[in-house]
């Protein structure tokens, strides 16, 4: 192959980088202890049984104690972000041209019940509409093509909402409707909206909650089309999976289980990081960088590891979860767990 010559290229598109950079630089915030017990909606975690769902405790507790990010921020990270902004700004744009906007980043702020940290949740919901004397709130999502089958469905995949989007919409609701603040904005209906950012499609998912807390889920493509109702309670847990005898489950049996999710149980898992905050005591991993050999039969039998990387696994190459991979936190983490990579 004949030798490239490859220089730098000054023009404007070197400027368009350096500027980037010195944004993303400026957009990082310095860390600080927090002096309340302030929980964001986008910070939700639960777990299922003997199975974690949402951010890592420990992730919660750098985080409350203000502990630096060992891995800030990316430029490609920043990037997405500002998408996901832009695709938030368009759509609250065709509401008001339709006539249908009624107000957008609404507060929500509320002590969660029976918590002895007295943990407050605190966020914005990104906007509400008023169609036919009804208020609707609307939670806003992108996603880039490459994940847009699992929340918005294909020929193959049944959609379901990410779990932690899901569990932000469901913090939404309960203020909306069991808050005397959140009931007084009447405000009957909350969606979490999802935009494929490759074809600007769109799909919807009306949350409702049981008397446990579980969301009734309802589907909804972008023509208006009800796909189906589903009461997450039903659907068979993680330990229920596990417990089964004879067979694996499909890879769709645990996207179901890994979204039967309890609002009360959301509630717990915040206190529970508060509980180890406080007491600045160094809480356990909820997620694992390398599995062990049990935790590779785990994930196999519940069908989130294909028989492919199974065998690998097995073989001694390294699968973990992919929250440790671009955790903000990951070297702190790993310095702190006594574990060093050679």
């Amino acid at each position: 192959m004949a030798k490239l010559n490859i220089r730098k290229h000054k023009s404007f598109i070197q400027q368009v980088f350096k500027n980037d950079l010195k944004f993303l630089k400026e957009s990082e915030f310095e860390p600080r202890k927090r002096v309340q017990h302030i929980a964001w909606p986008s910070e939700c975690m639960v777990q299922l049984g003997t199975m974690p769902v949402g951010e890592c405790r420990r992730a919660m507790f750098y985080k409350i104690l203000g502990v630096a990010q060992t891995e800030p921020m990316s430029l490609r990270g920043r990037n997405i972000c500002d998408a996901g902004i832009m695709y938030e700004e368009q759509r609250i744009a065709k509401f008001k041209k339709l006539g249908v906007f009624d107000s957008e980043q609404v507060r929500i702020g509320y002590e969660l019940p029976n918590t002895k940290n007295k943990v407050v949740i605190s966020g914005r919901m990104d906007c509400v509409i008023k169609y036919d004397g009804v208020k609707q709130g609307i939670e806003i999502k992108s996603v880039s093509a490459w994940k847009a089958p699992a929340t918005m469905g294909d020929q193959r995949t049944t959609p379901l909402p990410a779990e932690n989007n899901l569990m932000q919409a469901m913090l939404y609701k309960y203020y909306l409707s069991e808050v005397e603040e959140g009931k007084a904005l009447e405000i009957d209906d909350v969606y979490l909206m999802y935009v494929n950012r490759s074809d600007n499609s769109t799909f919807y998912y009306k949350i409702v909650l049981d008397a446990q807390g579980y969301a009734i889920l309802t589907a909804i493509d972008e023509a208006g089309k009800e796909l189906y109702t589903l009461e997450t309670q039903s659907v068979l847990s993680f330990d229920e999976l596990l417990a089964r005898p004879g067979t694996n489950a499909t890879s769709e049996e645990a996207r179901l289980a890994s979204i039967r999710i309890s609002i009360y149980d959301i509630f717990s898992k915040f206190d529970l990081a508060y509980d180890y905050a406080v007491n600045e005591m160094l809480p356990p991993c909820d997620y694992t960088m390398i599995y062990n050999p049990n935790e590779i039969e785990r994930e196999f039998k519940l069908g989130r590891m294909s028989k492919v990387k199974h065998n690998k696994a097995k073989k001694g190459e390294p699968y973990g979860d992919k929250k440790c991979e671009y955790c903000s936190f990951k070297t702190k983490c790993m310095g702190d767990s006594g574990i060093t990579l050679s």
